[in-house]
């Protein structure tokens, strides 16, 4: 709002005009800003400095959530082990990016049925680190997403029947990762239609579920279990670890279901 000067059209209109002035002025003063993407490190990453530097995953998602809904803050972890469970919620949008598979490594305390890495927005990411499931205690999970995993590798170090990678949206996607898992534990689970290409599956079972696979390598003890609505797009491998057969899985789902050698050895169609 523009307030008139001493010599428009004199004292009257200023008189008249001035607490408009003074309250337009407060109401800007009050406005918060809009909220920006930040930058957030977990120690011993030293890209950040204070006070945008958490000792924790879980502080920085924390931290990330009260900086607004849908601003996508970046989340840089360093190369270390991090033991926390982690649980981001829906709205809140990161991007987490690790030093690499191998070199950051989140893994949680001894639990049943506990989850170690639980993404709740569909535009937020996660790369460049490793997912290892507790040692003991029983069904657990690696990973549970909504939005996209790019470079990751989960494993599993002993049998606890547990799980790899939940993809728990329709929207989410594995890419470019490895999930090994033990001999009693499935690598990947989709029922929701989610996407898994150009990654590398092990474990007692492959994939349950039904969703989209390209360009993938499923190398199970048991079998991969479709649901009826399972899409199987491109070139995908289906092997078993402990026998001697591998073929390229390259023809439509209703010769699939036709072929008896496939339906009892390599795949399970529910």
């Amino acid at each position: 709002m523009i307030c008139p000067r001493m010599g428009d059209e004199g004292h009257t209109r200023l008189r008249r005009l001035l607490p408009l002035c003074v309250a337009a002025s407060l109401l800007a003063l009050a406005a918060p800003s809009a909220a920006s993407a930040d930058t957030l490190c977990v120690q011993p990453e030293s890209s950040c400095t204070a006070p945008n530097t958490y000792p924790t995953v879980q502080g920085a998602l924390d931290a990330a959530n009260g900086n607004g809904a849908g601003v996508g803050d970046t989340i840089l972890l360093g190369a270390a082990t991090y033991t926390e469970n982690v649980t981001d919620v829906g709205g809140n949008q990161v991007d987490i990016v690790g030093a690499g598979t191998g070199q950051t490594t989140i893994t949680a305390p001894t639990g049943f049925g506990t989850t170690v890495l639980s993404l709740g927005d569909s535009l937020s990411t996660i790369t460049a680190l490793t997912i290892q499931l507790p040692s003991s205690g029983n069904f657990n999970t690696g990973l549970q997403l909504v939005g996209d995993a790019n470079g990751v590798a989960v494993t599993e170090p002993s049998d606890t029947n547990s799980f790899g990678v939940d993809l728990a949206a329709s929207g989410a996607t594995l890419s470019g990762s490895t999930v090994t898992m033990s001999s009693t534990g499935v690598a990947t689970r989709s029922f929701t239609g989610a996407t898994i290409r150009d990654s590398r599956l092990s474990g007692a079972g492959g994939f349950q579920g039904d969703g989209t696979i390209r360009r993938t390598r499923i190398s199970a003890i048991n079998s991969a279990t479709l649901s009826s609505s399972a899409k199987w797009t491109i070139a995908l491998t289906i092997a078993r670890r402990t026998g001697s057969w591998s073929m390229p899985l390259t023809r439509s789902r209703s010769s699939l279901m036709m072929s008896g050698w496939m339906r009892s050895r390599a795949l399970r169609l529910a």
